[in-house]
């Protein structure tokens, strides 16, 4: 599998789904990324992560309101003190979990433009794989040829993530529950 093009289809993915369905698709996402990276987490986002997941489902399923918006950029807020605690000692790959989290508040409070969250999600499922290939030389090159064995798990990663995108893509009109897409999701597979 081809890393480049596997990441540009999912970054593409998500910006070609209109709002409610990327929050969606975030969403289910995001609970992925908590999984690859619950070694990484410390207590201060394991707190953050649950109001976060939160917001982006509630929005996701029924549209934006004052209070979430408000709710939003406290956490945003509560998001880059924690970037700008940990940073010396984070992964570059736990850095893009943090940015995806703190950018899909930031997308919902209207500090940022809309599919911020979408880069620093792909780029959270590839740098483990980018820094286990490059052994601390920096800085890493990019090389769009770079493949990775269709058996591995950053190709199954890639799979699984360009799989949800699909699927949310895919989903009924005016559903945007994220609990019920994912459940749907992985039920069929």
């Amino acid at each position: 599998m081809r890393v480049n093009d596997a990441e540009n289809s999912i970054y593409e993915g998500l910006r070609g789904l209109t709002w409610r369905p990327y929050l969606a698709v975030m969403w289910i996402l995001c609970g992925q990324l908590q999984t690859l990276y619950a070694d990484e987490f410390s207590d201060a986002e394991r707190s953050l992560i649950p109001p976060t997941m939160d917001a982006v489902r509630e929005v996701a399923a029924a549209g934006e309101s004052a209070e979430l918006t408000r709710q939003a950029a406290e956490l945003a807020q509560a998001w880059g003190d924690v970037r700008d605690e940990r940073e010396p000692e984070a992964s570059p790959g736990l850095m893009n979990v943090w940015a995806t989290f703190e950018g899909l508040v930031q997308e919902i409070a209207g500090i940022t433009p809309r599919y911020h969250g979408a880069e620093w999600l792909t780029n959270a499922i590839i740098e483990p794989w980018r820094e286990a290939n490059h052994h601390g030389q920096e800085p890493i090159l990019v090389d769009p040829n770079a493949e990775v064995a269709d058996d591995s798990p950053t190709a199954h990663t890639l799979a699984l993530f360009q799989h949800i995108v699909t699927e949310v893509a895919r989903a009924q009109e005016g559903d945007w529950e994220p609990r019920r897409l994912r459940a749907q999701i992985f039920r069929s597979q």
